[in-house]
């Protein structure tokens, strides 16, 4: 069974305010929008949501954006992992010190991998996964081991930038969405590599009115500028049962 995609126009909230609005009401408005990926920010380690959204839509994909590692450990999440829509991304990353037990934040390039090995080794299915990335050493990461890298509050830019230091395979054009001018982008996401759509507040408020609570779509819980990247990910031997 394929992977899933996130593909070229996503939009992004924080799993509070989606719980708030009701998970599943929100990837409902998110849908209904012609979004093709709904992010949920602060997951905190319950991928709950994931599931309820993608089982209460028909197409739109749902990720993490991202889950700390500090949160969720990987052999917990390798466990619990369900996607039975196969319309779920993992997006992962090391976060913050401050998000660490004391002492505990050494190596985060080392850290990471190292969670990616568990997931893999712990799973016969893999996890569609993409790392949270901004320097070059993630971003190489992200290339070689993973589907991508998500890069938040950045400029398109800078997104070009890291593109080249991921090393991402150029194989699919950016799909765009027109947008009207002065408005600020909550996300920039691609059907492949190249990034080249964004969608602005001015653009979510207008498709999902009326513009309320309900939507569980706002200016408050977007994050400015995030891109994604998006390649098939490297095959690597994987053992264990999942």
């Amino acid at each position: 069974m394929p992977s899933a995609r996130v593909g070229s126009t996503g939009v992004f909230t924080s799993l509070g305010r989606a719980r708030r609005s009701g998970a599943a009401d929100t990837g409902r408005c998110a849908e209904r929008a012609s979004f093709q990926t709904l992010w949920l920010a602060d997951v905190r380690g319950d991928l709950s949501a994931l599931t309820e959204i993608t089982a209460a839509t028909t197409e739109i994909v749902t990720a993490t954006a991202v889950l700390s590692i500090w949160d969720l450990a990987a052999a917990d999440l390798a466990r619990t992992w369900d996607d039975p829509t196969n319309r779920m991304v993992l997006g992962v990353g090391v976060s913050h010190p401050s998000m660490a037990p004391p002492g505990s934040y050494r190596n985060p390039l080392s850290l990471l991998e190292n969670y990616l090995d568990t997931l893999e080794a712990s799973r016969l299915q893999p996890i569609p996964c993409m790392i949270g990335a901004n320097g070059p050493k993630m971003l190489e990461l992200a290339g070689r081991r993973t589907h991508g890298a998500i890069t938040q509050l950045v400029t398109p830019e800078r997104t070009a930038r890291q593109r080249e230091c991921s090393d991402l395979p150029r194989r699919w054009p950016p799909r765009s969405r027109s947008s009207p001018p002065a408005t600020r982008p909550i996300a920039a996401v691609s059907d492949g590599p190249i990034s080249g759509t964004t969608c602005t507040f001015r653009d979510t408020r207008r498709i999902c009115e009326p513009w309320d609570s309900t939507t569980g779509i706002s200016p408050a819980g977007a994050a400015t500028g995030s891109s994604t990247h998006w390649s098939p990910a490297p095959t690597r031997t994987r053992s264990g049962s999942g």
